[in-house]
């Protein structure tokens, strides 16, 4: 286990679960990416997430803090939550709803939730779910951080940039290194079976990918027809 605080971890005072209409994963998904993540042949899960699904801001709440019947610690233990965002606004946008309206707690560092982008590093490591850009999680995978973050969430990643591109190589190469580090590939539009093949064929032959898919928020807007004379 690697310490990465001084306090214990601690469920939030303001666990509220968001209206169910909010949010479009549910509850048996979340537990089959539980699933995926606590198996220890498993170090990379795809989740794919359409838009509306919450992959962005409820799913790394509910790695936070799991649903009813996981242990408050499950995926902290081993360090903090780590979720890259390609731009620096939703790095730090997104953390900074999360931690208010679903945390019930401050964005920052001293905080459990914070973010980091060039230019502010509003973060620490006694936080446990940190926003982050791409190049912030470059900078550490180039410093050995590795062994402070227990998890890395790749959102967004059918962007594609340079930058997602040499994390998911760097990752590949060095999950081996790490037995601790689960990684979790999300996105609305990737090609789910490219990205696990490729991690199936750079893992050793005792870790593996595996797919998980979730639920989109039904978004039904209605129309009106209109006929001209």
């Amino acid at each position: 286990r690697v310490v990465t605080r001084d306090r214990a971890h601690q469920r939030s005072t303001h666990d509220v679960d968001p209206n169910p209409e909010q949010v479009g994963v549910k509850a048996a998904e979340l537990e089959e990416l539980y699933r995926q993540l606590l198996r220890p042949d498993v170090a990379v899960v795809i989740a794919v997430a359409p838009t509306g699904s919450g992959k962005s801001t409820y799913l790394p709440w509910r790695l936070l803090v799991p649903l009813d019947g996981h242990p408050p610690d499950a995926f902290t233990e081993n360090g903090l939550i780590v979720v890259t965002q390609p731009r620096q606004l939703p790095t730090r946008d997104i953390p900074s709803f999360v931690a208010p309206q679903l945390h019930g707690g401050g964005c920052g560092a001293g905080h459990d939730i914070g973010f980091r982008h060039a230019g502010n590093h509003a973060c620490d490591w006694n936080n446990r779910l940190v926003y982050v850009t791409d190049g912030t999680l470059i900078n550490w995978l180039a410093a050995g951080e590795l062994d402070r973050i227990g998890m890395v969430m790749i959102d967004e990643a059918h962007e594609r940039s340079s930058n997602i591109d040499l994390i998911l190589a760097l990752l590949a190469r060095t999950i081996p290194r790490y037995p601790h580090l689960k990684v979790i590939i999300a996105s609305a539009t990737i090609d789910e079976k490219k990205f696990a093949r490729f991690f199936n064929a750079a893992l050793p032959e005792y870790l593996r990918c595996e797919i998980v898919r979730m639920s989109g928020k039904d978004r039904n807007a209605g129309y009106q027809r209109f006929f001209s004379s």
